[in-house]
């Protein structure tokens, strides 16, 4: 937007080109429109040398982990202890000094109970922290001020604490048992005979762990226990054996990332990426400049049904358009106050809706409701609509047999390694269409499916969730009864892989329409991306392709492996199946990539109960 029209405060005028934008990936002003980049190879990070590994220890005798014991160790092995039930307040007084400005810390299993206690503390000092999160686990703080990073070494070391000096072959150092339920308050000074097996917690341990327990305090029992000595901290200083190797190999600083992904990812964007190879997606696909919502749309065309009137809107009334480019939401909003104000100082009735009001409308008007059962937008394919996730279902709540629990190993690295990808900008259809079984790419088509079949196999968004129906109206209304709907009112509209649409011809669906095709050229690559939905920045390092693929992949693989199975098929998730076993209908196993492994380890389920999807009990 140029700066007679609109006043630029983030960008000097010297810094503006009219009529274009900057790209995040390659830098310089480009057309958008005109404007096609790729993923670019970048340098590695340097290496941080200023590292801290700790551990605490808590009290839980009250029903809540108290801290009462930390240590830290520099890499150098030189170590500061903390002492006492102000022990985490300490610990992170003295980290979180203009001394420490740079470094990262490291704990084993921060994420999920190291990492609490410090987010409580520095919250409680008024700071607001920079925090990647998963759920209800911390993957990293960062002190804004500071620079001080928080990292879980769990996200590259997956083992506990116990296996790291057999993992790197350090034979003078073994962690030892911690009686955590022995760490209570008068005891903190304790030196005597070792402790009672039980404050040991052995019933939570599997099996071969507990044997192993038994083994060990048989040969301590009767010896020396002092409360004091702890060796976690030095055994995670020994990761820096793992950080060696793996800069040895890639150049990279693994600690400079949040997990094992995140410095793989960096490895290949600094030693693999192929130029001009994997595209970079624009955020709202290939598309002009028109921007609208589906529901501006949806409540136009319900206007113009109810009251016989012609109304021109961005998908069928004009081909000239005023873009707001650069602007905030705050001066859009303006600019649409104004465009009121003149249209109706020329005597137009302007009737205006909020999307917000649009949206308790379609809950609460039976009459809207019964347009929108058939009414469809012929709407440009979003990559992103391609992008499902993985398929999880309890087909059988209830199951008194033999079954069995299979599980694919490493699924998704399997499909990166073995199957093909998408690479480069992709070529539009949009007419002229051939049967389906001539492309390969994302299609956006309009499908019928059948009424009658078990595993169905196209996905389809619908109140929040993902699930695989054969009848629109029937998910989006939550019916359980006999289906008796026209083919018609159960048609799926969608953007699919074309290999998942293929298979749902082969299913007996109909392919009613095809709207477009987005067609990538015919190399292979791999990466993965992950998203949210509207006013996302442009990435430079995603492409939501190769995530669409890689996901879709998994679910024709799972799918092969189900139909095979029928209707003995129990229960399944992303990259398992439990089922009912005659003896002869069991899948092969193996222990490569994408073989499927014996998660019971020859034993069966007898009694099968499911509530839902990722709840099941054997």
């Amino acid at each position: 937007m140029c700066c007679k029209v609109i006043r630029r405060n983030e960008c000097r005028q010297e810094l503006h080109r009219c009529g274009t934008t900057k790209c995040p990936s390659c830098n310089p002003y480009v057309i958008a429109t005109e404007h096609f980049c790729y993923l670019k190879k970048n340098s590695p990070k340097r290496p941080n040398e200023r590292l801290i590994f700790f551990d605490f220890e808590t009290d839980q005798s009250s029903g809540e982990h108290i801290v009462n014991f930390a240590l830290a160790q520099y890499a150098d092995g030189t170590e500061k202890m903390f002492n006492g039930y102000s022990a985490c307040e300490n610990f992170c007084a003295w980290l979180f000094t203009l001394e420490h400005k740079g470094f990262t810390a490291i704990a084993h299993n921060m994420k999920g109970f190291d990492g609490q206690f410090i987010m409580a503390w520095i919250l409680k000092q008024g700071i607001t922290p920079d925090v990647i999160p998963k759920g209800g686990l911390i993957m990293s703080i960062l002190h804004p001020s500071l620079k001080i990073r928080i990292i879980d070494s769990l996200n590259f070391l997956p083992m506990p604490l116990s296996k790291i000096p057999d993992c790197f072959g350090f034979k003078e150092l073994r962690k030892s048992y911690f009686p955590h339920l022995f760490n209570i308050k008068q005891n903190q000074n304790y030196g005597g005979a070792f402790p009672e097996a039980r404050f040991y917690s052995p019933d939570s341990m599997g099996p071969a762990a507990r044997e192993k327990f038994l083994t060990w305090y048989e040969d301590k029992k009767n010896k020396t226990f002092n409360f004091q000595e702890e060796m976690d901290a030095d055994i995670l200083r020994r990761c820096l054996e793992f950080r060696s190797q793996f800069q040895e190999i890639t150049q990279e600083d693994p600690f400079q990332y949040v997990t094992i992904a995140s410095a793989c990812m960096a490895v290949f964007r600094s030693l693999h990426v192929t130029p001009n190879t994997i595209a970079m997606v624009p955020i709202h696909g290939y598309v002009n400049d028109i921007r609208y919502s589906p529901d501006s749309i949806r409540w136009l065309d319900f206007v113009s049904h109810n009251e016989n009137i012609i109304i021109l809107h961005a998908l069928n009334g004009t081909d000239s358009v005023h873009p707001l480019k650069g602007i905030s939401m705050a001066t859009v909003k303006e600019k649409t106050d104004m465009t009121s104000a003149v249209l109706r100082s020329k005597g137009y009735q302007v009737v205006e809706l909020w999307e917000h009001e649009f949206a308790e409308q379609k809950k609460k008007n039976p009459q809207l409701q019964k347009f929108l059962e058939s009414h469809s937008i012929q709407d440009r394919l979003n990559p992103r609509d391609a992008f499902f996730g993985g398929r999880t279902n309890a087909l059988k709540l209830f199951y008194e047999g033999s079954a069995k629990y299979v599980d694919f190993t490493s699924l998704y690295p399997w499909i990166n390694k073995y199957f093909v990808y998408p690479i480069g900008h992709p070529e539009i259809i949009t007419k002229d269409f051939k049967d389906v079984d001539n492309y390969f790419g994302l299609i956006l088509c309009r499908v019928i499916p059948p009424r009658a079949l078990y595993l169905p196999v196209l996905p389809f968004r619908c109140q929040g969730k993902l699930m695989f129906p054969l009848c629109r109206i029937c998910t989006e209304n939550m019916r359980q009864t006999i289906c008796t709907h026209s083919d018609e009112e159960r048609a799926l509209t969608g953007t699919w892989m074309s290999e998942e649409v293929k298979l749902a011809k082969r299913k007996v669906y109909i392919i009613a329409e095809i709207k477009n095709i987005y067609l990538p050229s015919e190399e292979v690559a791999a990466i993965q991306w992950q998203s949210s939905q509207d006013f996302v920045k442009q990435d430079t390092s995603t492409n939501i392709f190769i995530a669409a693929f890689t996901a879709a992949w998994a679910r024709l693989k799972l799918y092969q492996e189900m139909d095979k199975l029928g209707e003995n098929v129990l229960y399944h998730d992303t990259d398992s199946i439990i089922y009912a076993s005659d003896g002869m209908n069991d899948p092969t196993l193996g222990n490569f990539l994408g073989e499927f492994t014996d998660e019971l380890e020859g034993d069966e389920i007898t009694i099968f109960v499911s509530g839902k999807n990722l709840y099941f009990t054997e």
